[in-house]
């Protein structure tokens, strides 16, 4: 029962969408805010109001429905019974406010514009409910809510009076629910724009004008005409596309501003007029008042209020204006709309009364807009309005400064239209175009022609052509440019006359359109970005053909600014136009004084219609121009300038250039000329002649010449070579011949060949080692070609001058093209220039294929023979060279006509069908191939693995044994994977893998379910030292085998011949099974057959077997291989191996990866594409060319750069990863030019580098440049894909760490320097100071002892050599010269090695510390006392200088160890409570950086002098202080239990550990004061900060105890003074410390925290990465916590190993101590994860085939084979051979192959 004060509430709210859909949302299931089920006949709503869960049972009955309303009748249900979801696990209050609803009626009203109006009143009433949580760990949904029960188990009435008991209003609450509909169908943005559209739809039957509203548009159209020419130019505007004046009259300012908006001019006009908007009611949230009524007294007009707030403590102002519009239809039959305002108060009519008007004051505006169409997309919009806030007291000057922000509105408004530069510039050339077409032969005015017929006296007339002189500029090759000149007259200034001729791929009307748009979007880019101060256009009452410009260009400091001031106008003819243009004095207002001379400009455009190309436009443009640029500037340095004047010739063609185009159909009409008129040719006897020799040449007699194998880039185009007049290491003639398959028709593929004058092998030519190319056609099928070459700096250039002939043969199916020498007039030797003439001929053969290929695809064999003559004595690997590339354009024929993807999928798709259709075989092959994915023991993760890919790879045995496995989840069904598989011979997978060549498989097919082939493959061995082997052959069967509906299994094992049993799978051992007469017999056999494929390849074997799993519409694809190389391969070899496998079925993900098309692009895809985008690209420049290599495959990425053009540089500058400054770039996504998008791929590494999380780098790179938010809203899977990226630059970046390392390096070797000169000097002096000397080369000793260890360590397994080089290395002291090295240049680490070259460096770096640079303070401190104590003796300012220096590396060190730990991804995101004081701005960083350098420099000298000092006094004092410091210092760790040092080390070596490094820590942390041993597993925060301020204190302390003793006063007065200028500094600077860094981890330095509770803390409160971090460290720090931790493991276990976090590796697993893993997840580990297991000692010996091959009669070994024994795994159910039958004797095999034949290795 309610309470007698239930309160009664209503609201009603405008809902966006129609009643039905609104009504079935009442009784539908929702998951949203307001969340909605079904409880039997009941409806359930839960949602938040004010941090509480509200609740609401009940029932909800239709009871009235009609067109006009749906009446609902709302029904509470009061039973405490009823079990409720728990929508909100996370609220931690248990309780919820259960809704009571009395006579609920929900009224549901259809409104304009598919809107519903929702009325919904009812009395309520409020109860707590106390409920009981029912959790189960597998309730929880897809959406994150838990789905676990509530049960109600007591219910309080809430008193109604203590409504405050609750802290919420019920109101509020009831409200609350409207709020939550309206969220669910909010479209305010749709909405507005139906709103538009219908007031656009009623334009044509709207009201007609009154006579008031008549004269009031005709009043505002003369105050436009005459306001807009008056006006004063606004600051900044001149170069704006916004131009903004004021104009002042009578103590009034108007406000003028012209702007181009890229919309409709109607579009625009109605989102002016439509006021009642959602989105102006935002903009306009904070205005008091705000009223609109439209239509007033039945006409079109409205009446507009609204209130302005003004600072200063004036009044409010309130606005009250009557607007009208009108529209008219130009003479052009373009439209214009005119919006005119004026104050209410002139209206005639009936005004509104406002209510709360009198709490303002009024205020007027008069204003008119005008809208005119320029093209269908484009408008100008001109605004003209004077704004009267009634203030009598306020100078002109803040009305004028009022009134210029106002003119902003016109920015905004233009912003929010804005689209496509290059679209909105094609629209308005098109329109001027159509304008010109309507104006033909229309006679110009009498002033135009006089313009004109100067400006054709440029050209001159026909007897002055040969005045003209050539101009040569590499930036327009396009354009012929010649200049004339005029002997120079006395007293006259004398301009040259340049001419520019060219080409361009459009009509003559958009050539002269787009000259004539001269502030066009593009123009004014380039204008700003060369830092020119003004363009526009004058405001002049301009003729259809004429427009008038003022442009200022930026000269150089010296000078003065060049001003331009001209008029151009148009004259067009059928075939031809003219553009004059000619300067003109008017004055020019730009708003602001410039430095400015005016020039003198004339120019003429002829362009004239050319004869259409391959069905595209083109005109001969002629452009010839004279131009003064005034002043005082010499005559040649105007000259000099001519090359740019023309460059505008180029920007045309650029402009209009349609290369692709024109190439394709150019090639296209002479392959069907070929094709149609081959028979019609005519051939002289020169030419039969021709083709006769050249067949003679090439096909007939090099048949038994001897061919060498070139290495081709292409997998599918063979290449090989022959040298003619071979002289040793000499040769100049040489023969290439390359033969490949084409999937196109021979005269596609003879008509891209023949087709000499293509823009693209013009390009080709000319880049970049191009000279000079020309074609001379002399019939249909023959023509000579001349062409230039550079082909090295050192070589002179070479010229060929060939005839080419082509003809059809064999009945139209063979297409034959020869070349050779020719002599012609034309072409004189040498061009003229001394070139050398070469020598070239050659051949080609085209074959037209029979079409067996699906989709009857053609294909052509091509074989091309040429023969090279350079001329001279040239090397005969440059011979070479230079024939692999003469070869390689038919490798881009090839891929230019590749369709290999449709001839794949076509293969595929009939396996796929043939794949559906078999019958299951059920589990017995999973059962077989079980034990392949079975981890082998010694198993690591690859070195190369593809970042999505789960793999593991047995160490390589000497013997070539190995195994490897990898799991991969492809984009595509199951049987598609399959296919893809079995298909040995597919295109795909013949470029995927690293085979030398890949034999067609020979399928056995009892019937068409039978999957059973056998394959042969001849594979590259790879090397792990680059050492060449010799290839592998594997022959393997492989069958397929479809389980069920979502498994299919392939099997690939080692075929045998028929006398040969068949391999099988051990069971136990990882190899296959072969007893000892088995291997034997196979070996002979391989090795004895005649291998017809590859004489030079050794038998191998392979065992693979691939597990397929459907995943949804994903794949997971599990595989798993033996190999067996031979004996002769060394270990790595095999892992290198055996990792390449496995890389191919991550290239075949990528194959399917890259098949997705844009649209199904979702988030793992984005995933996905971030790692092919890395994959072994390890530097900047790799991941630059991965990236363009992926674009060119990625079909969605091919998609994306047509959308996005500007995708492509974007992406590159991001990828390069390069430290720069961060600049917002804040244009729309549309209109992004290149220039932007190179910045937007700037800003990602600065974004990157401010956040200690990568997501969170992303996420405001996002924020900060709008064209990136917008593309990830657009695209969902960019920012996943950006976030891999992101991992992939940090991982690899070096910033700041080059000159870091450089820096560091070169002071090391300057410490030393000055070291060994002190221990000269000290030597020299005797033995007075062999003290010093001893020490001082005890500590150089110690250092060199220590780095000599180091090398050891790191190179112990690298053999004796290499050690003995780097050994050199550290004897001579570049050592850290050589770590610097290999750091900044990203080496990588070394196999064999310990650590990486950082850590090298690093603990390099410490050595130093320990034994140069602070015992080097301390002896050269002491030996500076005592000379200054000892009588008449000065210090050497050696001595100085060597201090210097130890003070600067020890800082420099001490401060590169904390910055760079501080600012490492990983361990900020691993431990963020720790890492991060270091502040985001690369400023600060810098500053931050050095003070931390200075002060590490002044800690140091105030240690050492303090301790020198002490000892100085009593050298018993100073072993007694460092003694008690240290003492208390581990005393405090062991009563605090603290002192167990991190590393997981235990017992003695623990202990030892422990004690080596808390010392060790202490000593550095105390003299250096480097940051980051303040770590809690170090020497903790407090203590760090009471070390540093103890030195000085106790050095204060000293000197005035010192003072009461005899000393020496300079002594005395030298410390002094170095304790006061050192103790200033040192506060100083780290007051400037803690002040730059983030003051969030102060708390770090006072910190009290141990080692033990920082880890606790890191996983009780961290993420997983942090938890992760905390559970490897030494386990005395986790006993607190030990239960915890595996709940965590046992419970997260199954996730990671699906999600696979970068942290959840090997090497994580193996560190975990063993007792914190259950143990049946410790079976389920690999051994290489397995924690702490020791490795067993390899008992079997290694078991392989001896890869022998017969060949010759003599043997001949190329290596020497010791004994080895072979123990061969024994097959299932065989008996145990005795230990002599185990052991077979490698002497006695070779005995028997020397019996049969000779042996060679």
């Amino acid at each position: 029962m309610l309470s007698k004060t239930t309160e009664l509430c209503k609201f009603t709210l405008p809902i966006h969408t129609t009643i039905s859909s609104l009504l079935k949302s009442f009784f539908t299931p929702n998951n949203d805010d307001l969340y909605q089920s079904k409880l039997g006949d009941n409806v359930f709503w839960s949602f938040m109001c004010a941090k509480r869960v509200i609740d609401f049972i009940g029932r909800l009955e239709v009871i009235e429905e009609s067109e006009e309303e749906v009446i609902i009748k709302v029904t509470e249900i009061n039973d405490s019974t009823i079990i409720t979801p728990n929508v909100f696990p996370n609220i931690s209050d248990k309780s919820v406010l259960r809704l009571r609803i009395q006579n609920g009626i929900i009224s549901l009203k259809p409104l304009e514009l598919d809107q519903t109006s929702f009325t919904f009143y009812a009395k309520i009433d409020l109860e707590e409910v106390k409920c009981t949580l029912s959790h189960n760990d597998d309730t929880v949904n897809s959406s994150g809510r838990d789905d676990s029960d509530i049960h109600v188990n007591n219910v309080i009435s809430v008193n109604p009076k203590d409504d405050s008991r609750l802290g919420i209003d019920k109101s509020r609450i009831f409200t609350k629910i409207g709020q939550l509909f309206y969220q669910r169908f909010e479209q305010e943005a749709v909405i507005d724009r139906r709103k538009t559209l219908d007031f656009i739809s009623k334009i044509p039957d709207a009201t007609k004008l009154t006579d008031p509203e008549k004269i009031l548009i005709m009043e505002w159209i003369d105050l436009n005409e005459k306001i807009g020419f008056k006006g004063k130019r606004v600051v900044g505007s001149a170069n704006d596309k916004v131009e903004k004046f004021t104009y002042k009259e009578g103590g009034m300012v108007w406000g003028v501003s012209v702007a181009q908006i890229d919309a409709p001019a109607v579009t625009l006009f109605a989102s002016l007029w439509v006021l009642d908007t959602y989105e102006k009611r935002k903009q306009n949230k904070d205005m008091r008042i705000r009223h609109i009524v439209p239509n007033i007294d039945g006409t079109r007009g409205l009446q507009y209020s609204c209130s302005v707030s003004l600072p200063g403590g004036f009044q409010d102002r309130l606005f009250s204006g009557w607007l009208t519009w009108a529209r008219r239809t130009n003479k052009d039959g373009r439209a214009t709309y005119i919006i005119a305002i004026t104050p209410i108060e002139e209206y005639c009519g009936t005004k509104y009364r406002i209510e709360g008007a009198e709490d303002f004051m009024g205020a007027t505006s008069k204003g008119v807009y005008v809208i005119r169409e320029i093209t269908e997309n484009t408008c100008e919009w001109t605004r003209v309005q004077n704004v009267d806030l009634k203030l009598t007291s306020i100078p002109v000057s803040i009305l004028e400064f009022y009134t210029v922000n106002e003119l902003n509105w016109a920015n905004d408004v233009q912003e929010k239209y804005k689209r496509n530069n290059k679209d909105v510039d094609r629209e308005r050339v098109e329109s001027i175009a159509e304008l010109m077409i309507a104006c033909r032969n229309k006679p110009l005015m009498k002033d135009q022609a006089s313009v004109y017929k100067r400006c054709v006296m440029l050209l001159g007339d026909k007897n002055s052509q040969n005045e003209w002189h050539d101009l040569e500029d590499s930036s327009c090759p396009d354009v012929t440019m010649t200049m004339k000149y005029f002997p120079l007259k006395r007293g006259e200034r004398s301009v040259a006359i340049e001419k520019g001729v060219g080409v361009v791929d459009c009509s003559v009307e958009e050539v002269v359109a787009w000259q004539m748009d001269y502030c066009s979007n593009a123009k004014m880019l380039i204008h700003k970005e060369e830092g020119h101060p003004a363009r526009l256009e004058l405001r002049k009452k301009a003729r259809v053909n004429e427009n008038s410009y003022a442009t200022v260009k930026k000269f150089p400091f010296t000078l003065h600014n060049r001003e331009f001031v001209f008029r151009q106008f148009w004259k067009s003819e059928p075939g031809k136009a003219v553009i004059a243009l000619e300067s003109i004095s008017d004055a020019v207002d730009y708003g602001t004084s410039l430095r400015k001379t005016r020039g003198f400009v004339r120019s003429l455009w002829q362009v004239e219609e050319l004869p259409t190309r391959g069905g595209i436009k083109q005109c001969r443009v002629t452009f010839v121009t004279q131009l003064d640029a005034g002043g005082f500037i010499p005559t040649w340095v105007v000259n000099k300038q001519v090359p740019s004047q023309l460059k505008v010739v180029q920007e045309a063609i650029n402009g209009f250039k349609q290369d692709k185009q024109i190439d394709t159909a150019s090639v296209s009409n002479l392959a069907t000329y070929m094709k149609d008129h081959w028979q019609d040719q005519t051939y002289s006897a020169e030419e039969d002649a021709l083709l006769q020799r050249a067949r003679l040449k090439f096909e007939d007699s090099l048949r038994n010449k001897h061919w060498k194998k070139l290495k081709s880039p292409d997998p599918f185009v063979t290449m090989d070579s022959t040298m003619y007049e071979d002289r040793g290491n000499f040769a100049s003639i040489a023969i290439g011949r390359t033969s490949t398959i084409v999937d196109a028709t021979p005269e596609e593929c003879a008509a891209l060949e023949y087709a000499k004058d293509t823009r693209e092998r013009m390009q080709r030519h000319y880049n970049p080692f191009g000279i000079g190319s020309k074609m001379l056609k002399l019939n249909e099928h023959s023509l000579i070609y001349h062409v230039i070459y550079e082909i090295s700096e050192r070589i002179s250039p070479r010229e060929w001058l060939t005839k080419f002939v082509w003809k059809m043969e064999d009945g139209g199916n063979t297409i034959v093209i020869c070349f050779e020498d020719v002599d012609h007039d034309d072409f004189p030797v040498g061009a003229g220039k001394g070139y050398v003439r070469a020598s070239s001929s050659g051949f080609m053969r085209y074959t037209r294929l029979p079409t067996k290929l699906p989709g009857s695809i053609p294909q052509t064999s091509i074989t091309y023979y040429q023969q090279v003559d350079l001329k001279g004595y040239l090397p005969t690997f440059f011979i070479k060279i230079k024939i692999i590339k003469q070869l390689s354009h038919l490798s881009a024929m090839r891929k230019k006509f590749d369709r290999s993807l449709e001839i794949d999928a076509g293969r595929r798709a009939e396996l796929v069908k043939r794949i559906k259709e078999s019958p299951k075989s059920g589990p017995a092959p999973l059962t077989q191939v079980a034990t392949m994915f079975t981890s082998r023991h010694h198993c690591e993760r690859p070195t190369r693995s593809f970042g999505l890919a789960d793999s593991i790879v047995e160490h390589g045995h000497i013997g070539g044994n190995t195994w490897g496995k990898t799991t991969l989840v492809f984009r595509a069904e199951i049987e598609e994977v399959s296919a893809f598989f079995w298909d040995f011979g597919s295109r795909a997978n013949i470029e995927i893998s690293c085979d030398v060549h890949r034999y067609a498989p020979a399928e056995i097919l009892s019937n068409n379910f039978n999957f059973t082939q056998i394959t042969k493959r001849t594979h590259k061995l790879a090397s792990a030292h680059h050492a060449h082997h010799r290839d592998r052959l594997y022959e393997t069967t492989m069958t397929l085998d479809v389980i069920d509906e979502d498994t299919i299994v392939i099997l690939v094992s080692p075929h045998q011949c028929t006398e040969l049993e068949p391999a099988q799978i051990n069971s136990n051992e990882s190899g296959l099974s072969r007893d000892r007469k088995t291997i034997i017999a196979e070996t002979l056999t391989l090795t004895l057959r005649k291998i017809k494929y590859d004489t030079t390849a050794i038998p191998a074997r392979e065992t693979t077997a691939i597990r397929i799993s459907r995943l949804g519409k994903r794949t997971k694809v599990e595989y798993a291989t033996h190999l067996d190389l031979g004996i002769s391969v060394s270990g790595l070899a095999s892992k290198h191996t055996v990792e390449r496998r496995l890389e191919e079925v991550a290239e075949a993900s990528i194959y399917f990866q890259r098949l997705v098309p844009l649209k199904q692009y979702d988030h793992d895809d984005g995933q996905a594409l971030g790692h092919d985008l890395l994959w072994k690209a390890h530097s900047s420049k790799a991941r630059v060319e991965r990236f363009k290599e992926v674009l060119k495959k990625n079909s969605a990425l091919k998609e994306l750069e047509t959308i996005h053009p500007w995708f492509e540089v974007m992406m590159t500058s991001a990828l390069r990863g390069s430290l720069s400054m961060n600049r917002v770039v804040k244009t729309k996504l549309a209109c992004v030019n290149l220039k932007e998008a190179a910045q937007i791929g700037r800003n990602l590494v600065p974004s990157l580098k401010s956040k200690k999380l990568i997501d969170a780098g992303v996420d405001q790179w996002r924020v900060q440049n709008r064209p990136v938010k917008e593309l990830m809203e657009e695209r969902t899977w960019f920012q996943p894909m950006t976030v891999v990226l992101g991992k992939g630059i940090v991982k690899s970046a070096a910033w700041g760490l080059l000159w870091r390392v450089t820096i560091g390096a070169l002071m090391s070797v300057g410490d030393l320097a000055t070291d060994i000169l002190v221990l000269k000097q000290f030597w020299d002096e005797g033995e007075k100071m062999s003290t010093y000397r001893n020490l001082t080369l005890a500590s150089l000793v110690a250092s060199f002892g220590l780095q000599l260890v180091l090398v050891s360590i790191q190179n112990r397994h690298k053999g004796l050599f290499r050690i003995s080089m780097e050994a050199f290395i550290v004897i001579v002291g570049l050592k850290p010269s050589v770590d610097a090295y290999r750091v900044a240049t990203g080496a990588v680490q070394e196999s064999r090695t310990q650590f990486d070259p950082m850590m090298e460096m690093t603990f390099t770096k410490g050595i130093e510390l320990f034994t140069e640079s602070i015992p080097g303070m301390l002896i050269q401190s002491s030996a500076i006392l005592s000379t200054l104590e000892t009588v008449n003796e000065q210090v050497s300012n050696l001595a100085y200088i060597s201090i210097l220096t130890s003070m600067l590396t020890t800082g420099f060190t001490a401060a590169t160890l904390s910055y760079d730990f501080d600012t490492d991804p990983k361990r900020r995101a691993k431990n963020s409570e720790f890492y991060g004081y270091v502040p985001d701005s690369a400023k600060k960083r810098t500053v931050l950086f050095f003070t931390m350098i200075n002060l590490s420099a002044v800690q140091v000298l105030i240690k050492s002098m303090f301790i020198t000092t002490l000892a100085f006094k009593n050298f018993s004092y100073a072993w007694l202080y460092l003694g008690a410091d240290m003492f208390f210092y581990l005393a405090v760790k062991v009563l605090r239990r603290d002192f167990a040092y991190w590393p997981q080390l235990y017992g003695l070596t623990g202990f030892a550990v422990a004690c080596l490094g808390r010392v060790a820590t202490k000593l550095v942390a105390d003299f250096t004061s480097c940051f980051q041993f303040r770590h809690p597993y170090e020497v903790g925060g407090l203590p760090f900060t009471l070390n540093m301020l103890t030195p000085l204190i106790g050095m204060l302390a000293l000197l005035a105890l010192l003072e009461e003793d005899a000393m020496n006063a300079e002594t005395l007065e030298f410390l002094n003074t170095l304790t006061f200028v050192a103790g200033l500094a040192l506060i100083c600077l780290l007051v400037t410390f803690l002040l730059l860094i983030e003051k969030d981890y102060l708390k770090t330095f006072f910190s009290l925290k141990t080692g033990s509770q920082l880890t606790v803390t890191m996983f009780l409160e961290g993420d997983d990465v942090s938890k992760a971090g905390a559970v490897t460290t030494n386990k005395a720090h986790l006993e607190p916590i030990l239960g915890k931790i595996e709940v965590w493991i046992k419970t997260g276990w199954k996730k990671w190993e699906e999600e696979k976090p970068d942290w959840f590796n090997d090497t994580w697993k193996a560190n975990l101590p063993k007792e914190l893993i259950p143990e049946k997840l410790q079976e389920g580990l690999s051994p290489a994860a397995t924690p702490q297991q020791p490795q067993k000692k390899l008992e079997a010996p290694i078991k392989a085939p001896i890869p022998l091959v017969v060949k010759g009669t003599s043997a001949v070994f190329r290596r020497k084979i010791t004994q080895v024994k072979i123990a061969p795994a024994l097959p299932s159910g065989s008996k145990t051979l005795s230990g002599e039958q185990e052991q077979i004797d490698v002497e006695e095999f070779k005995r028997e192959m020397r019996r049969r034949g000779s042996v060679s290795m």
